[in-house]
């Protein structure tokens, strides 16, 4: 709708995980190079955890955009599953023409698969997004896996992506062996105030534009609003580039951010309403019957 108006080409700031959009700040690429680094090396398992919208399955996106064909990979996003069901996806997903009635056979098969790949100089990657999601059982079987090895070298590399929560999981006693194998962790932090104007900024060029289409102070509110959480900053701009365009706004301002503060409040309810140097009508008036209510009580009191 607004973006003839802004001169885009695309909406710049959609919430879906578009890799063509990753900003490559600091933070994220240590994840790609922790990504980079652990497939090279057959390091096994990589860590990666963050707060909900901090940009986990953007960077998920990423890697597999970038994966060249000598990788094969299972992208396992919602692992709320069992352990019939964790077998079946890894053979759909590897192509792999086995059946299986016990674990042991399974095993016996799989690893055969890891050792022809090894055999055609290919690496094979599981992904597992939402690992927060991942039961103890589940995770044995994870572990399992990674035991898989040739000559003292790992046959698959495991990713780890999950929230925060997931690091307190991994602390229970039952999983420490699991604890113990991960080579390389990183907890993805939401962006500062510098990060949050280039990643606006970044998001706008990609889309189409080079203008600076946010006031300074309407970036400050927005990393204000959304604290950094890039899946509320392309929340609260997208609402914002709607709210100017209505309004035939070419910049938006931090009127406009606030006005859009406003139109999102399942997303910003709990970010208060700007302090004002002023008091609002209701206020004063309330201050007003109050302070009258007080005079009136010590009159009858004298």
């Amino acid at each position: 709708m607004y973006l003839s108006f802004y001169h885009l080409r695309r909406k710049p700031f959609d919430i879906n995980a578009d890799p063509a959009f990753l900003w490559p700040g600091e933070k994220q690429l240590e994840v790609l190079n922790a990504f980079k680094y652990g497939l090279l090396n057959n390091k096994g398992f990589i860590l990666i955890t963050g707060d909900v919208g901090t940009g986990k399955t953007t960077l998920v996106n990423a890697l597999l955009k970038a994966l060249k064909t000598r990788t094969v990979v299972c992208n396992m996003p919602y692992p709320n599953i069992d352990e019939a069901d964790f077998y079946k996806i890894l053979i759909d997903a590897y192509e792999l023409d086995f059946s299986f009635t016990t674990k042991g056979e399974f095993s016996n098969h799989f690893y055969q698969f890891l050792l022809d790949a090894r055999r055609q100089k290919k690496r094979v990657l599981l992904i597992i997004d939402e690992a927060q999601r991942l039961s103890n059982e589940l995770l044995e079987e994870i572990r399992l896996l990674s035991n898989m090895e040739h000559h003292h070298q790992k046959l698959i590399n495991i990713f780890l992506i999950g929230q925060n929560e997931f690091n307190d999981t991994l602390r229970r006693q039952e999983n420490r062996a699991i604890r113990q194998r991960i080579s390389y962790m990183y907890t993805l932090e939401p962006l500062d105030m510098e990060e949050t104007r280039t990643y606006i900024k970044h998001r706008l060029k990609v889309a189409g534009s080079d203008e600076e289409l946010f006031e300074s102070a309407a970036t400050k509110l927005v990393h204000e609003a959304t604290q950094g959480y890039p899946r509320l900053i392309n929340i609260l701009c997208d609402q914002a580039l709607l709210t100017g365009f209505v309004g035939g706004k070419q910049r938006v301002s931090e009127d406009v951010i606030s006005e859009s503060i406003k139109d999102l409040p399942i997303h910003f309810e709990n970010h208060g309403k700007r302090k004002s140097k002023f008091l609002s009508w209701r206020h004063l008036f309330g201050l007003m019957v109050g302070l009258a209510i007080m005079t009136a009580g010590i009159f009858l009191a004298i």
